[in-house]
């Protein structure tokens, strides 16, 4: 099971891919503009740092993001 988020302005769009996503199992949050898709996705706190590793997340950078810290950690996963 994953989290998917699905950012679409057209509710009957939108309401076929949660459908199509929940049939799968997968848990779906939804955001009507992209700004709206933004707030919802850059969770910054520690608990959301931790509910995302305990999701089976590799790992969770909070935005904005250093460059040399996502070279350094995707490069990490990568090895």
């Amino acid at each position: 099971m994953a989290g998917i988020l699905v950012v679409d302005d057209s509710p009957t769009k939108a309401h076929k891919m949660v459908n199509t996503f929940v049939r799968l199992g997968h848990q779906v949050l939804t955001a009507m503009t992209a700004s709206d898709g933004v707030k919802v996705a850059s969770k910054d706190q520690e608990t959301d740092k931790v509910w995302g590793e305990r999701q089976g997340a590799s790992c969770y950078l909070i935005k904005p993001v250093d460059v040399r810290t996502l070279i350094s950690t995707v490069s990490g996963l990568l090895e």
